[in-house]
């Protein structure tokens, strides 16, 4: 386009556009610069919004304050999740497809209930000597995937002494000692020098179902046997129990329940729903129901008809309506409240959610949850709780989903076992310095000044 201008006229000619090229260098190049580009602007993002400290609720009593003053992971460091885990959703798929998580050997403990039904302890083979000897090796056989015979393991196994701390884990949802969360934390733990045990719930993790009564978020009778059956073959031993997603849920209420009588010296609660109801609501939302709900009915259902025949005589429940749940709400609403004897299904919720048993845990608990949890509501996470009970240090991420928390490179490695062997290294410290770190603030505060 050509402008003359002349005085008193303008005059305006149009001419043939010329294309615009680029240089041929900048052409060749121009891919590699746009990829370039966005992998900068992604890191920067990733720098700025991705890689965060920690937030530490807790109320700040002498043992808090110095058990958080003892774990770097919650004062010194930064946790720098998986750069190609954008998201909660990433970090949960991650999870579910972790198929290299580290081998443990176990040897498995069952243990019969008075009603007649039994749970599993799988006992990680890492200084066992302790535990059972060979004249104690009743009860006990090899997992399936073992070779070696009890005596075996009891010769071979690392020595261990009497007073070596004991991880007592506690599985998620139809889960069991197989789970790839609960195989890298005894990994991470056993290169600490803890030796650790699995209650497998009823029905689960190749755990037979003898009776018709089976698991659920508000049954904690089994946890509370199995607690003191480990605690009577190791007194001296510190036992922290360690619970995941419905497993932590469960352990919590008995915490709650137990009071200052748990043999448990101190807990972590990784991943608690908190609130069940809360949690079946956002399991409703459109994408959560059609990905997460379904894949959680569909692995109850499955454990269900596993053990049908055990079940098939019983009839306060329709198996075959059962069998066509498509939500966990529906299954908890045609199975689980029936069988354990609840009004409505939202009566079960109300009575198993651990919020509820939060105020009344009487020994230290570190609570771990992640924002951006697919499953469990950020809705339901127990802030004033944290306030109240001075037993209580609860962390949040922003990043993380469910169980996941993967770092490094190669999403390997999860962040939470860290978070999770530093709370034991520091509660141990206590015990050690203060004998009990149940002590009244008062006492450690005398203490301190000596």
């Amino acid at each position: 386009m050509l402008i003359s201008h002349f005085p008193g006229s303008l005059s305006i000619t149009l001419s043939p556009s010329v294309p615009f090229e680029l240089p041929p260098w900048i052409s060749a190049w121009l891919p590699l610069l746009v990829f370039g580009a966005l992998v900068i602007g992604y890191l920067i993002y990733y720098l700025l919004f991705e890689v965060e400290k920690p937030s530490v609720w807790y109320s700040p009593t002498a043992i808090n304050t110095r058990c958080v003053h003892e774990m770097p992971i919650l004062n010194r460091r930064s946790y720098w999740p998986t750069f190609w885990l954008p998201s909660g959703h990433m970090h949960t798929a991650r999870l579910v497809h972790h198929k290299n998580a580290p081998h443990i050997r176990y040897v498995r403990q069952e243990l019969q209930m008075a009603d007649g039904g039994c749970t599993a302890l799988d006992w990680n083979s890492f200084k066992l000597n302790f535990v059972f000897r060979a004249t104690d090796a009743e009860g006990m056989h090899d997992e399936p995937d073992t070779v070696k015979a009890v005596d075996d393991f009891v010769v071979e196994a690392q020595k261990g002494t009497e007073e070596d701390p004991t991880l007592v884990v506690l599985h998620g949802l139809t889960g069991g000692s197989h789970e790839s969360y609960i195989r890298t934390l005894l990994h991470d733990a056993q290169q600490k020098g803890f030796r650790a045990v699995v209650i497998n719930a009823r029905g689960c993790g190749g755990t037979p179902l003898k009776t018709q009564q089976f698991f659920c978020a508000a049954w904690t009778e089994d946890v509370r046997h199995a607690v003191r059956l480990i605690h009577r073959l190791l007194p001296k031993s510190p036992l922290i129990g360690v619970g995941f997603s419905m497993g932590s849920n469960v352990l919590v209420k008995y915490l709650g329940e137990e009071g200052a009588a748990t043999p448990l010296k101190a807990a972590i609660s990784i991943g608690n729903p908190w609130d069940l109801w809360e949690a079946s609501q956002q399991l409703r939302r459109p994408l959560y129901k059609h990905v997460y709900n379904k894949a959680l009915a569909r692995s109850l259902v499955a454990l269900l008809k596993l053990h049908s025949h055990v079940l098939k005589d019983n009839n306060s429940v329709n198996l075959h309506r059962v069998y066509r749940s498509q939500t966990v709400y529906d299954f908890d609403e045609r199975f689980t409240s029936v069988i354990f004897g609840y009004r409505t299904v939202k009566h079960y919720y109300s009575d198993a959610s651990a919020w509820a048993y939060l105020a009344n845990v009487r020994v230290p608990i570190l609570c771990c949850n992640s924002f951006d949890d697919p499953v469990c509501s950020s809705k339901s996470i127990p802030f004033p709780d944290a306030r109240v009970n001075d037993k209580v240090i609860l962390v949040t991420t922003r990043r993380g989903g469910h169980l996941g928390w993967f770092q490094g490179l190669g999403a390997t490695t999860q962040w939470v076992n860290d978070l999770a062997c530093e709370y034991v290294e520091a509660m141990l410290h206590l015990i050690h310095q203060y004998q009990d770190p149940a002590l009244p603030v008062s006492k450690l505060e005398d203490k301190s000044e000596d």
